[in-house]
C-alpha cells in the first residue's frame, strides 16, 4: 500500500522513496517484527539469517535508510528490495517494486536512463569501496588508529557502522561522501601536518560530475543546520538534527543552487557561524546567497550545547 504523497518532478528512485514507506516494506515483504527504537525501528535481519538473536537490522527514521549490523548491508527502500529479492541491479529492483505497489513510474527516455544508470553504478562502486574501508576499520590492528580518531570525535562503534566510517591500511580515517541517502565517493582524512586535511574525490569522478551538498538523509521540507565539516554533518545526523555540510570553507556555487532549490521546495537553512572573523564573514556571505531561505543562529541547537564539539559553520 502506498502511504506517502509522491514528490513532483522526482527521478525514478526519488519517486519510489517518496511513495513507499520503508518500514512497511520491511515488515510486509521481509516478514520482520519491527520494534520501536531510538533510531526508528529494530528487528532481526530479514535478508540474512542472524547467528545471534539480537536485533541487528535498524531503520533510521530521519533519513529513511536501513543498515544491518549483522550482515553489514544497508541502503534505501529500493536497495532493500534488491537484496530481499536478489535482483541484479537497482533498476531491476525499481521496476519490480513499482509493479508490486502498482506505481506508475515517471517516464525516462533512453538517454536519461543511461545517464541515471551510470550514476547508480558509480554510487554502488563508492558504496562497495566504503564497505571495504569499513572492514579495515574493524581490523584489530590496521583500524586501531582510525577507530581512536573517530572515538575522539564522539563516534562510537554503532555510529561508525551506521555511517560506514572507514580506514585505509595505514590507519588514515575515511568518510563516505553521503548525499541524499546515497554514497557518492569516499573522503580521506589526513593527520596533521599533512595537507590538505581532507581529500575528497575529484568532481569528475563523482556520480553527478560535481560535488553535491553533503547530507545523509533525503531532502525534506524542514529546517536544516548548515555546517562546514564532514564529521560535523554526521554528528548532527547522529543527534537527530537535520544537518547539511558543504565540505569546504563555504558552499560552492553549485551547492548554493542545490540549497536554494531545497528552499524553494520548503526547506529552511540555519547557519551557526564560527566564533572568529572568518567564520562570521563566511556565514553572512552564505546567508545573503541563500536569502530568503536562510537565517543566522546566535546559539547552537538544543542537544549540541553539551556536545564536546559544537557544530559551527
Amino acid at each position: 500500500m502506498v502511504v506517502k504523497v509522491p514528490q513532483r518532478n522526482a527521478g525514478v528512485y526519488e519517486f519510489i522513496r517518496s511513495s513507499i514507506d520503508l518500514a512497511e516494506v520491511v515488515e510486509e515483504w521481509g516478514g520482520a517484527d519491527l520494534k520501536p527504537s531510538p533510531e526508528g525501528y529494530r528487528a532481526l535481519c530479514p535478508i540474512v539469517e542472524q547467528e545471534s538473536r539480537n536485533p541487528a537490522f535498524v531503520i533510521y527514521d530521519m533519513d529513511q535508510r536501513w543498515y544491518c549490523h549483522s550482515c553489514r548491508q544497508g541502503g534505501d527502500v529500493v536497495g532493500f528490495w534488491k537484496e530481499l529479492h536478489e535482483l541484479p541491479t537497482m533498476w531491476d529492483a525499481a521496476q519490480h517494486i513499482a509493479r508490486a505497489y502498482d506505481l506508475q513510474l515517471p517516464d525516462v527516455d533512453p538517454k536519461a536512463r543511461e545517464i541515471l544508470e551510470e550514476r547508480r553504478a558509480k554510487e554502488e562502486q563508492a558504496t562497495a569501496e566504503a564497505r571495504t574501508l569499513h572492514a579495515i576499520l574493524l581490523d584489530p590492528t590496521k583500524g586501531e588508529k582510525a577507530r581512536d580518531y573517530f572515538a575522539s570525535r564522539g563516534f562510537d562503534e554503532e555510529t561508525q557502522e551506521r555511517f560506514l566510517l572507514g580506514s585505509t591500511s595505514d590507519g588514515r580515517p575515511t568518510i563516505p561522501f553521503w548525499s541524499a541517502g546515497r554514497i557518492h565517493g569516499n573522503v580521506l582524512r589526513n593527520y596533521e601536518p599533512v595537507t590538505p586535511k581532507y581529500k575528497a574525490p575529484a568532481n569528475e569522478d563523482l556520480p553527478l560530475g560535481r560535488r553535491p551538498i553533503f547530507m545523509v538523509e533525503h531532502p525534506r521540507a524542514q529546517e536544516y543546520l548548515l555546517v562546514e565539516g564532514f564529521l560535523d554533518t554526521l554528528a548532527g545526523a547522529a543527534l537527530d538534527i537535520p544537518t547539511i555540510g558543504s565540505g569546504g570553507a563555504a558552499p560552492s556555487a553549485e551547492q548554493i543552487k542545490d540549497l536554494r532549490d531545497m528552499g524553494e521546495k520548503g526547506a529552511r537553512i540555519l547557519i551557526f557561524p564560527d566564533g572568529d572573523e572568518r567564520g562570521e564573514l563566511a556565514a553572512l556571505e552564505a546567508m545573503e546567497k541563500l536569502y530568503p531561505y536562510a537565517r543566522l543562529m546566535s546559539a547552537p541547537p538544543t542537544g549540541l550545547r553539551t556536545s564536546p564539539r559544537c557544530l559551527r559553520f
